[in-house]
């Protein structure tokens, strides 16, 4: 994921949009950042918000596809996947 600086015509101040491992914009975050500037957001509120969504859909990639471990009654290591947001800690 990348955070891209866009430059738009008429505005004194860069934009920025959100891009998937694709390159390709991430199209919720798109829309939301054309609020925020319609709204009179200032350009570092935008840009800020930019980079905490690209946080935030990272994390849910992470979560939806990393593999973890967890111990089973032998002590070996087994794979599960964590395809849930509300899974945290699959030691316990």
């Amino acid at each position: 994921m990348k955070v891209q600086k866009v430059i738009v015509e008429k505005k004194p101040y860069p934009l920025y949009i959100l891009l998937d491992i694709n390159f390709e914009v991430v199209e919720p975050v798109k829309r939301f950042i054309k609020y925020l500037d319609n709204t009179g957001k200032a350009p570092n509120t935008i840009k800020t918000y930019c980079y905490h969504l690209k946080l935030f859909y990272a994390e849910q990639g992470v979560r939806t596809t990393i593999t973890n471990y967890k111990l089973d009654v032998n002590q070996q290591k087994t794979p599960v996947l964590a395809n849930s947001y509300y899974v945290t800690n699959l030691n316990s």
